[in-house]
């Protein structure tokens, strides 16, 4: 890779126009004021008023603006009045989603805007950052964009910096006549300059940054490049360290050494100690066919690396059977310093796919403790999720494993992160495909968790789903079993989410209610007794979905319910924003919906800040 000087052109701000997306439920709802010359469509209702500290984001990328079809707008709303604060962002050409690359918060209390589809200048899809003033929503300093079509600048995500600045990444942008190259800035987050060099790639589809950016605990952070071509090797993948306060790279390129390595195209995972994990299932490691580790094809390997001088810690961990692809399924930090492998296609002895979960030492690399595995042929053990309970225990959950003779039961393990020991029984479904765990693992603030499995068949209805509390330090369950009451309700299949009242909140956007096919539900439930607060919140409509685009939890207690699909007022796919008391259901204020077919409302996530 070489470090060329930055190709940014420097645009005048887009235009802050208003935008008519938020009529009510029925009668239709204020949100804010209109702004400017364009004219605010909106009518009647009350704004919504959530009373919670701290303001958040509306972004609506497939909503129509001014005539403009899926233009996309931005609205920053007050946390305490629930008004808006300065103009609705938008993009102003067909099809330019503003904020479709995501919307994230800074330290200072700024705002950045990825827009990967958004039109600049005539040049479609260059891509767009800007940096918005969170406290008055006004652009800070000049459009960052692209300068040749397809460049499609932010497309791999914007990476937040504990030093206030940021991380554009674009595995897409063409860079100095290279097609694809890929490209990595650091942005200063109070002015919008860039921090140090350009980082790109040096080959026709190098994409440099497409696998992701890693914040380390020192500063630094790391890029993970699979498809990076090195020294000739096609392929081989990349992994570079960067100062994250002078963009310049620290120590050598860790690459691999045969075509299709890939290396890094696993996981990048910082652990407390200040250095990474570098998991790479498709590596060839000492090998000299394809993907082959020692002449074990997809063995995969597992290696830490110091994050303030880039030099390997230990041994190189890897598979020995064909296609172990060790550490696939995840690396997962603990508290200790310790990190968990899981991989799913790991053989045991003679078994296939039984899958196999290892703790390993952060600073030196060695296992600590015996393997976890599955017994029986594709079990895949630690396929689902590995989840840090920060009580210094940890979950495996196994949708694939096979309990007593039930195929495909799902399993739950809680281990012991510093002995290795598990703690209490193994939890698992009654029935074959019941996948227990396959939906999610969710940490409550009291050490508990929340186990959702939404193909677990319940007293006999068959995909019910279920939810259920485990307690944290035993493994018992805490009440009883949540459950859908009609075939294919999978219950919990949206998301399960911790508010920080100590309740949480379960979304399943498949729910029937009352007949209503694909209504969708959200219900509050009180983490310590299991028991439901207040009514079921669910759609009006076959396929509102409700709760299908997410769950947000504001630091009150309250929640947000978005909805992307629901028909409001009769306009189909409108979307709608409900903001929730959390301590008894109700809604407060009135909802906030798109006017037009397909505005899908809601459809990126709230963003808090």
């Amino acid at each position: 890779m070489l470090m060329k000087k930055l190709c940014l052109l420097f645009l005048i701000p887009l235009l802050f126009v208003s935008c008519g997306d938020t009529t009510g439920d029925t009668a239709g709802t204020e949100l804010g004021t209109g702004i400017g010359g364009d004219e605010d469509t909106t009518s009647g209702g009350s704004p919504i008023k959530p009373s919670t500290p701290g303001n958040y984001i509306i972004s609506s990328p497939n909503t129509e603006v001014n005539g403009v079809s899926n233009s996309g707008s931005i609205k920053i709303i007050d946390g305490v009045t629930g008004e808006q604060i300065g103009e609705t962002i938008s993009g102003e050409t067909n099809n330019d989603q503003l904020g479709s690359s995501g919307v994230t918060t800074l330290a200072n209390g700024n705002i950045v805007i990825a827009s990967q589809y958004h039109d600049v200048e005539g040049v479609t899809n260059a891509g767009s950052v800007m940096i918005i003033n969170g406290a008055t929503g006004r652009q800070i300093g000049s459009t960052i964009a692209g300068g040749s079509t397809g460049d499609q600048i932010g497309s791999s995500g914007i990476t937040t910096l504990g030093n206030g600045n940021f991380i554009i990444s674009s595995g897409l942008d063409n860079v100095e006549g290279v097609t694809d190259a890929g490209s990595v800035r650091v942005i200063n987050g109070t002015t919008g300059e860039q921090v140090g060099p350009l980082l790109f790639g040096d080959e026709a589809g190098d994409s440099l940054g497409s696998s992701g950016i890693t914040v380390l605990s020192n500063g630094n952070f790391v890029i993970a490049t699979e498809n990076d071509n090195v020294n000739g090797v096609q392929n081989s993948g990349s992994v570079r360290i960067i100062n994250g306060a002078t963009g310049i790279q620290v120590g050598s390129t860790l690459s691999g050494n045969n075509s299709n390595d890939k290396l890094g195209s696993s996981s990048i995972t910082a652990i407390r100690n200040g250095n990474f994990v570098i998991a790479s299932s498709n590596d060839d490691v000492g090998g000299v066919t394809d993907d082959d580790v020692g002449s074990v094809t997809d063995a995969g390997s597992v290696r830490i690396i110091n994050g303030a001088t880039g030099a390997q810690i230990g041994s190189t961990l890897s598979g020995n059977c064909l296609n172990d692809q060790f550490g696939n399924a995840s690396i997962t930090a603990l508290d200790n310093g310790r990190f968990v492998i899981a991989s799913q296609y790991d053989d045991i002895g003679t078994i296939t796919n039984a899958g196999s979960v290892r703790i390993v030492n952060g600073n030196n690399g060695e296992q600590v403790t015996a393997t976890f595995a599955g017994d029986t042929v594709g079990d895949q053990l630690g396929s689902s999720s590995i989840t840090n309970l920060g009580n210094g225990n940890f979950v495996i959950a196994s949708e694939l494993d096979n309990v007593n003779g039930v195929t495909n039961a799902g399993s739950i393990i809680i281990v012991n992160g510093n002995t290795g020991e598990q703690v209490g029984t193994t939890l698992s479904g009654n029935n074959s495909n019941d996948l227990l765990g396959s939906s999610s693992i969710t940490v409550l603030p009291n050490g508990n968790f929340v186990v959702a499995s939404e193909d677990d068949d319940v007293d006999g209805v068959t995909n019910a789903g279920s939810v259920k509390i485990i307690n944290g330090l035993t493994g018992e369950q805490i009440g009883s079993t949540i459950s859908g009451d009609d075939e294919n309700d999978r219950l919990g299949n949206s998301s399960v989410t911790a508010l920080d009242s100590g309740n949480f909140v379960i979304a399943t956007s498949g729910d029937d209610i009352g007949g209503i096919t694909n209504a969708g539900s959200v219900r509050i439930i009180n983490a310590t007794t299991g028991a439901q607060i207040g009514a079921t919140i669910s759609g009006n409509n076959s396929s509102d979905q409700l709760g299908s685009s997410g769950i947000t939890a504001l630091s009150d207690g309250n929640f947000i319910i978005s909805s992307e699909m629901d028909d409001v007022g009769g306009i189909r796919n409108a979307g709608s924003i409900r903001v929730i008391n959390g301590g008894t259901g109700e809604q407060i204020g009135d909802t906030v919906s798109g006017e037009n077919i397909d505005d899908r409302v809601g459809s990126s996530p709230i963003v808090k800040f």
